[in-house]
């Protein structure tokens, strides 16, 4: 069985499944608790998910350029600008789709349970 289903999993799956469980029931309760539905979340709702967290961290570099802005200038070196959430975290909450085997459009915390049984 493990084999048949090797045959049909994408091996980053296979390597998230092996050695970032952990790490990937996170990131995928987290997106569904955030932006799920129904205790699933499909790609508009993570792309939904990066678009919000996108915003926040905008809103909160915004904020810091007001405070950088020592002398009310109304500009800021580029030095002084930071950004927190780069391509690595954006590709994280995106691979949650591979999860979704079935190929309905949705990845559940249950597909995840059971592909971890069978790997």
């Amino acid at each position: 069985m493990a084999q048949d289903l090797e045959g049909h999993l994408e091996e980053e799956l296979l390597n998230l499944l092996g050695t970032e469980l952990d790490k990937v029931y996170f990131v995928l309760t987290d997106a569904i608790i955030g932006l799920g539905q129904d205790g699933r979340i499909n790609r508009p709702g993570i792309e939904t998910m990066i678009a919000v967290r996108l915003f926040v961290l905008r809103a909160g570099h915004y904020r810091r350029l007001i405070l950088a802005d020592l002398d009310n200038d109304g500009s800021v070196t580029r030095a002084e600008v930071v950004t927190s959430m780069g391509a690595a975290r954006i590709e994280e909450l995106r691979r949650i789709m591979l999860i979704d085997l079935d190929r309905d459009g949705w990845a559940t915390l249950d597909g995840l349970s059971e592909l971890h049984q069978i790997v």
